[in-house]
């Protein structure tokens, strides 16, 4: 599962912690780390949990064959593995991710016994689209493009009205860029096809009663994306190319720039369901300080 050199030592692990992160790629658990600390910079989370990346959007039958094969491996556990599975949009209709969880939660219930398991698709497109942020892009390509060099009053004051421009430039330009990848042939396509599959997965004779009223109220969401939800569900990834922010490093960089006022409610919400599922608790500054200064346990001897 995890390749032939670190397999034993990830198994291992997963036994000690009882926590699997399923993600796409691995890219999407560095950034989800990244959001974690800049949330909850003084939260331990590591050797919490084990990251698993299926490499592709994982569907419902490939987590179930995920969760068998653990349940093969693994046969007599003191408790529960916790599986969080952490997907992409994908420009599914809002039906077609509550068909998913719905069909998953079914199908988990032979495991409930020795897993808990629970499917998380973002809100938006991607992991992406919750990093287009004027004020947080305005920050990291003003410390990416500038250095800091003493200047006068006269020049400070020059400099404020040169930013302001800037300021108003990126704005429009992230507006425009948001439009131009704004692939509605492709959204509508995918969309479409994901209402048809939500449908199939409905009980015979069910899908021919509703099927307008399903179409209607789907048709409704893909307008909301097309007009007020467009920043969510534009193409994130060449929006952020166009302004040279490429890849997990530069995601990285771009998250520490965000105020949290500007952190979409998403990625709050998102970051505190991880936590709490695998029972990582939360700690402010005060308490790591204090754990930091208390003297360290003695260690039990065997006599």
């Amino acid at each position: 599962l995890f390749g032939e050199t670190s397999k034993l030592m990830a198994l291992s692990k997963l036994l000690r912690t009882k926590c699997l992160l399923v993600v796409e790629n691995y890219s999407d658990a560095e950034v989800l780390e990244a959001w974690i600390k800049k949330l909850c910079p003084y939260t331990d989370i590591e050797d919490k949990y084990v990251v698993y990346s299926h490499n592709t959007r994982p569907t419902v039958d490939q987590v179930k064959q995920l969760v068998e094969s653990f349940d093969n491996i693994f046969e007599d556990i003191q408790s529960k593995i916790n599986i969080f599975v952490l997907v992409d949009r994908d420009y599914k209709a809002g039906m077609a991710v509550e068909k998913e969880k719905q069909l998953l939660t079914e199908k988990m219930k032979v495991h409930e016994n020795k897993f808990n398991v629970k499917w998380y698709c973002h809100e938006k497109n991607e992991m992406e689209n919750n990093l287009l942020s004027a004020s947080a892009l305005k920050s990291y390509l003003k410390g990416k493009g500038k250095k800091k060099t003493k200047q006068s009053s006269e020049d400070n004051a020059e400099e404020k009205k040169e930013n302001a421009k800037e300021d108003d430039t990126l704005a429009y330009k992230l507006d425009d860029l948001i439009d131009e990848h704004f692939e509605f042939l492709n959204i509508t396509k995918k969309y479409r096809e994901s209402v048809e599959w939500a449908i199939k997965q409905m009980p015979p004779g069910s899908e021919e009663k509703n099927i307008s009223k399903y179409h209607c109220d789907s048709e409704d969401e893909l307008t909301s994306w097309q007009t007020s939800k467009r920043p969510s569900f534009t193409d994130a990834k060449k929006v952020l190319k166009k302004l040279n922010i490429k890849g997990t490093a530069d995601y990285k960089q771009l998250i520490h720039c965000f105020l949290n006022m500007d952190i979409d409610p998403e990625i709050i919400t998102l970051v505190d369901n991880m936590l709490h599922f695998f029972g990582i608790q939360k700690c402010d500054r005060e308490a790591t300080e204090q754990t930091a200064h208390e003297p360290p346990a003695k260690k039990a001897k065997l006599s």
